[in-house]
């Protein structure tokens, strides 16, 4: 802690190398008595400030809240499997699917074994479609699509 501010220094593994980030916050506890621990692998950490836990995370999804103005290369994401989960009236979720996901599995085990230097993250996501009008000119509807685009009108009007 210096005038104010908590002076952090990460250390980012690349193969066999490590690299050395400087992070400096304000420290918004004002008090002297306040400690970060950490603990191997050294992927998360905590503020404890007064004996209380002021502040718990992992430190790659906090060095992408900082506002860094030089290279971010160390938070470069590679995507390595897309999955399709229906969960539609009681079919499997994501959550269930991945449970036992064998491709998952897979990923795993090798990203253990040849990047034991990175992280794995699962994004779960959920897209639906709402296509409320459109203006091309060109586009012909049926008689059935006309009808569903009115019905989906007054709904909307209604506020339903």
């Amino acid at each position: 802690m210096q005038n104010g501010y908590l002076h952090f220094e990460f250390k980012i593994q690349r193969e066999d190398k490590f690299d050395s980030l400087k992070v400096v916050i304000p420290n918004h506890w004002y008090s002297p008595d306040l400690r970060i621990d950490t603990k191997y692998p050294y992927n998360a950490f905590e503020i404890i400030v007064n004996g209380q836990i002021e502040l718990k995370a992992k430190a790659a999804v906090f060095l992408q809240s900082m506002p860094f103005t030089q290279d971010r290369e160390f938070l470069d994401l590679e995507v390595l499997y897309i999955g399709q989960s229906y969960g539609v009236d009681g079919a499997r979720t994501a959550p269930d699917r991945l449970k036992s996901h064998s491709t998952l599995q897979n990923i795993y085990s090798e990203a253990i074994i040849n990047n034991p230097d990175s992280e794995i993250w699962l994004a779960l996501a959920s897209f639906e479609q709402i296509n409320l009008m459109l203006f091309d000119g060109r586009t012909k509807f049926t008689d059935q699509e006309l009808e569903e685009d009115s019905i989906r009108f007054n709904k909307i009007q209604r506020g339903i």
